[in-house]
């Protein structure tokens, strides 16, 4: 070969050879760079590459000095469906040590958290909870700084870690529009505000079965039924959406056409209503056990969230406590406020001057003479563990002769306690019940139920009143004395 011509080949050649080892190198490269990935995604998961991210957002509402106060709400934004078996949530407030906050269903921890819906027993994408205080006051100043940590506590690693500024804002957190007319007339339209989803807004208490009456100031028919929604973000749009019982849309349902304010929000029965929700007003009434409100987002016949009413046979509502929904208990409603989601133990009858034949226990088991005597009725559809209740006059739970109870009341039923210093029975309380004391059941840190101070002295006052009968309450947690009508352990 001539040397000009082999000049001609190298040239030719010599590209070749290079793009083959750009090609090389960079498949080299890339091999490098997927290892060195890899190996920092596993450092820095302990192993495991965690793809879940959650934000955190301030809950409606201003700090307090009260102890059930909502806080943050925490959404899952990125990662797959996990169990609430699994997780556990922890908060810090400005860079305290951590509390783990209960998960929904649990009442142990100074925080607890509550899911926008009935409980399914995992966290999803776009799902969010309110993380609350659970009777112990975490922040009452005007700002608080809240971390949150999510964790999985079977693999030992962290989720995800947010910091928020708990701060007053003029939302309305509790209390909200007390006739839903804080919504009325703003539609979805008019405001630009964004769709309202079930991620956010809920049906969070409901009454149903109510008294029929006509309003003297403006001859208006009005049924004490009444729906509460709570929405846990900002002001979003319901134009569009559906709300109906049990017996479908045709049977009065509402067709919404408002913008939902932040908190919560009451909407009342009446057979008036305009069924789009700017009155705040609905059509349909509501029966207990299994009657139920459902909220259908897309329209499309099949809802996003149900809530059925329990049985219950006080006049009270039903509301949504940790993805639960129970009774409240006669006169024990919050419409348009925060759920009490108290343990279903009320009190029902006090006799402050006793009654013959009821208590006062002699050793030997007989009774003789009268006591004072209290009785106490489980009104939820499960069973109640006393252990740590206590029951006490005006001297307060921390006094000597406060009643610590014990055992188990059972769904539905009616126990009697007896102010008795004998040796026989375990259900004996120390102190006496004066003609103007107030009777009070707290489960150890909430004070559950309380009679209200006993009217003796207005009684007396009073020719048609018997100070000398028992004082009972009935069925809408209203009390007064009822002539010769004392039910010990029973039904009032």
């Amino acid at each position: 070969m001539k040397i000009n011509e082999r000049e001609k080949f190298e040239k030719a050649v010599s590209p070749v050879i290079a793009t083959i080892l750009m090609v090389a190198i960079t498949v080299v490269l890339s091999g490098v760079l997927y290892v060195w990935a890899a190996n920092l995604a596993e450092t820095n998961t302990d192993g495991e590459l965690n793809l879940y991210n959650f934000s955190v957002r301030d809950a409606p509402g201003s700090p307090s000095s009260g102890a059930t106060d909502d806080l943050v709400i925490v959404t899952m934004d990125i990662g797959e469906e996990i169990g609430w078996a699994t997780l556990t949530v922890k908060l810090s407030i400005d860079g305290a040590a951590s509390s783990t906050c209960a998960n929904p269903g649990s009442t142990t921890g100074v925080c607890i958290l509550t899911e926008t819906s009935a409980n399914d027993g995992g966290w999803q994408v776009g799902e969010s909870v309110t993380i609350s205080e659970n009777s112990v006051d975490l922040c009452n100043s005007a700002t608080c700084e809240i971390t949150v940590t999510i964790l999985d506590s079977r693999e030992g690693t962290t989720l995800d870690t947010s910091t928020t500024t708990s701060e007053g804002d003029s939302a309305a957190s509790s209390g909200g529009s007390t006739n839903g007319g804080n919504t009325g007339g703003n539609t979805g339209g008019s405001t630009g505000a964004p769709a309202c989803t079930a991620n956010e807004v809920s049906v969070t208490e409901a009454h149903a079965d109510g008294d029929s009456a006509i309003d003297p100031s403006t001859g208006v028919f009005f049924d004490d039924d009444y729906i509460e929604l709570y929405n846990s973000g900002a002001t979003c749009s319901m134009d569009g959406v559906l709300m109906y019982d049990s017996s479908g849309m045709e049977n009065d349902g509402t067709t919404f056409a408002i913008d939902l304010a932040s908190g919560y929000t009451l909407f009342q029965k009446n057979d008036n209503a305009v069924k789009d929700g700017t009155d705040g007003l609905f059509g349909f009434g509501l029966g207990k056990g299994g009657d139920s409100v459902s909220l259908d987002f897309d329209a499309d016949g099949t809802p996003e969230q149900t809530f059925v009413l329990p049985s219950y046979s006080d006049n009270g509502a039903a509301e949504l406590c940790n993805g639960v929904i129970q009774p409240t208990g006669p006169g024990a409603e919050t419409p348009g406020a925060a759920n009490n989601c108290h343990a279903t133990v009320a009190i029902t009858e006090i006799a402050n001057k006793g009654s013959s034949g009821i208590c006062l226990f002699n050793d030997d088991g007989s009774m003789d003479g009268t006591a004072d005597w209290v009785e106490i009725w489980n009104y939820g559809a499960t069973d109640v563990d006393l252990s740590g209740f206590i029951l006490h006059d005006d001297k307060g739970a921390g006094d000597s002769k406060a009643f610590g109870l014990s055992g188990t009341i059972a769904a539905g039923d009616y126990m009697l306690l007896c102010n008795d210093d004998s040796a026989q029975g375990a259900l004996q309380f120390a102190f006496g019940i004066g003609g103007d004391d107030t009777v009070t059941l707290t489960d150890g840190t909430n004070e559950i139920w309380t009679s209200g101070a006993l009217p003796e002295a207005d009684c007396e006052a009073d020719a048609a009143c018997n100070p000398d009968d028992v004082y009972a309450m009935d069925g809408k947690g209203a009390w007064s004395y009822v002539p010769g009508a004392e039910t010990p352990g029973a039904e009032n």
